[in-house]
């Protein structure tokens, strides 16, 4: 194996791939910091007449969400860069994130809609009964 192709390699791709882990780690970095003092601002105002420990954990908990999700997001999106510039194709990728969306989007009106109609047909069933 020849150095320079390994070189070559590294000086442009692998200079691309650091810049997307350093750009998500800052990201990362920004929205720990963002999103609590969002949250603290926003939750204060709306909860204004509450206890006091009551708005603190209602903010714990917004930020666990919020960070948890935002996290996730950065992370997904820099493994797709990076995939992207070692030379994999994500379109199959992306392809099946966009299928399970609309499948996991679908799934609780279907739900929904059977659980209701269940409901209602046996509410009607013991309605009947009780006016016979």
């Amino acid at each position: 194996m020849e150095w320079s192709t390994v070189t070559d390699w590294l000086s442009s791709h692998g200079v691309r791939i650091l810049i997307v882990v350093l750009i998500s780690f800052a990201l990362y970095l920004v929205l720990h910091r963002v999103i609590p003092r969002a949250l603290q601002l926003t939750v204060s105002k709306r909860m204004a007449k509450k206890p006091e420990e009551e708005i603190e954990q209602r903010i714990k908990t917004l930020s666990r969400v919020f960070l948890s999700t935002g996290a996730v997001f950065i992370m997904v999106a820099a493994a797709f860069m990076i995939l992207s510039e070692i030379g994999i194709n994500i379109t199959p990728v992306v392809a099946g994130f966009g299928i399970a969306g609309i499948a996991i989007g679908l799934a609780p009106r279907a739900w929904s809609g059977t659980s209701s109609l269940g409901f209602s047909s046996s509410s009607k069933t013991s309605t009947q009964w009780a006016m016979w």
